[in-house]
């Protein structure tokens, strides 16, 4: 909420042909009603209740702007947060997303794909910790794979040297166990990039890692 002194410094603006700002990307929205409004990003901050970190990061395409950050902003610039061009992410965010399933054909291009499709977009440095959450997620994906599989492959060498008589059930139990353990990775992965894809689609970052924070 606004305060009374906040409200009678805001009415004093301004705000004239928005129209101009509607095919506009979020950061330079913000951007060009503020200095249309000619406030500092020092104003903005003060009169919006957010940090000018914060303000300079979304300015500059560090970062977008989510939930009630955008909130308070454009309330006090005056936008409409429900016009369409208002989404809170880049569309290079989804893509990379997407990308991701890429290790249904091969493991590692789960992470390599992602990652090259980021440094091919036109928005490298937006949405930055994002895009960084969602590629360290297919690392640690990847690691956790091979390291199971290799784990897996050392059990049976291990029954093999202990009793090279092995039976063939016995063998046989260790690769379905091997099949299951890729297949539930498989599923996990699939299932989260989903999930995330339609965070994203709706406006909202993805949650691949719980304690990494996005401003």
């Amino acid at each position: 909420m606004l305060s009374s002194e906040q409200s009678k410094y805001l009415n004093t603006f301004d705000y004239s042909e928005p129209n101009k700002l509607n095919h506009m990307s979020v950061s330079h929205k913000i951007k060009s009603q503020r200095e249309n409004l000619k406030l500092s990003q020092d104003d903005l901050a003060k009169l919006s209740s957010v940090s000018l970190r914060t303000i300079q990061r979304i300015e500059s395409g560090e970062t977008e702007p989510q939930g009630n950050t955008i909130r308070k902003v454009y309330k006090v610039l005056n936008l409409d947060i429900d016009t369409p061009n208002d989404k809170f992410y880049d569309r290079s965010l989804l893509v990379i997303n997407l990308s991701c399933l890429s290790y249904i054909i091969f493991p590692p291009l789960g992470s390599i794909v992602p990652l090259c499709t980021w440094f091919l977009s036109q928005n490298v440095k937006s949405n930055r910790q994002v895009k960084m959450q969602i590629i360290l997620f297919q690392i640690i994906w990847l690691a956790l794979l091979i390291g199971g599989y290799l784990f897996f492959r050392w059990y049976a060498l291990y029954l093999f040297k202990q009793n090279q008589n092995i039976s063939l059930s016995i063998s046989m139990s260790v690769e379905w166990k091997l099949i299951i353990f890729v297949a539930i990775c498989y599923v996990i992965n699939f299932t989260l990039v989903v999930i995330n894809s339609v965070r994203i689609s709706s406006g909202k970052y993805p949650r691949y890692i719980p304690f990494w924070t996005t401003t």
